[in-house]
């Protein structure tokens, strides 16, 4: 019994190795550098994370994958990772938390239903514990840190606790919630998502914001074209 558990587990990791490599394909992430004024991305591999500036500090929206990676790619920009004040996670998986205990005077913020995941009543193989303590966000609560508004909107699908979040009421940042692909908007890889479905209702929801400028994905890089990439999306 145990050969043939371990034989599963093998196969279990070589399929999910096979559809990670071929997922990653299709991943389209921006280059580490200043996007645009205030917002900067930084490129760790197959995914972003995202710095906004505000004076002489930092929020960041994500954490990648590689601590290391992240460090190096921080550096190129200039940028004093003690001056992060905030951290804003959309959701929980490995390749966007890794980083956060570089930022030591950082909050931690996530959505308040993806604790169901990080304290394992469900159950996910991409999650990883975070070791930091976390403030819970609820649905359209708003976070005021030094001159910045950020507004966390649940948009479950690729995780139950999915969230994005509007800064300043222009800058939407996604996570995994959705893709872009020939400048229109559609699911996250299905591989990875718990509820596909879910989802979809989530990007609908996005749709309906106004005022929106500029959007930001966790793998398929940004636009500022918000009104063109929703416009036929999920037809």
């Amino acid at each position: 019994m145990n050969r043939i558990i371990k034989k599963a587990i093998v196969i279990f990791i070589l399929i999910n190795s096979i559809v990670f490599f071929l997922t990653a394909q299709s991943f389209t992430p921006l280059p580490t550098r200043q996007i645009i004024d205030s917002v900067f991305s930084i490129n760790d591999g197959i995914v972003n994370m995202y710095i906004f500036q505000s004076g002489d500090n930092y929020i960041v929206i994500d954490a990648g994958k590689s601590k290391n990676n992240i460090n190096k790619e921080i550096k190129k920009l200039g940028i004093d990772k003690n001056k992060v004040i905030a951290l804003f996670l959309t959701h929980s998986d490995n390749d966007h938390v890794a980083s956060i205990d570089l930022f030591k005077n950082a909050k931690v913020y996530i959505g308040k239903y993806e604790e169901d995941i990080l304290k394992g009543k469900v159950k996910r193989v991409y999650a990883k514990q975070i070791t930091k303590e976390y403030e819970l966000l609820d649905n359209n609560q708003i976070i005021e840190i030094n001159g910045v508004k950020i507004q966390c909107i649940f948009t479950p699908g690729h995780t139950i606790g999915s969230v994005s979040y509007l800064i300043n009421d222009i800058y939407l940042f996604t996570g995994d919630t959705l893709s872009i692909k020939n400048d229109t908007v559609g699911v996250f890889n299905e591989s990875y998502n718990m509820d596909t479905n879910t989802q979809k209702n989530s990007i609908r929801k996005l749709a309906q914001l106004n005022g929106v400028k500029y959007i930001f994905t966790g793998h398929h890089g940004y636009s500022d074209d918000f009104k063109k990439l929703f416009k036929n999306c999920l037809d």
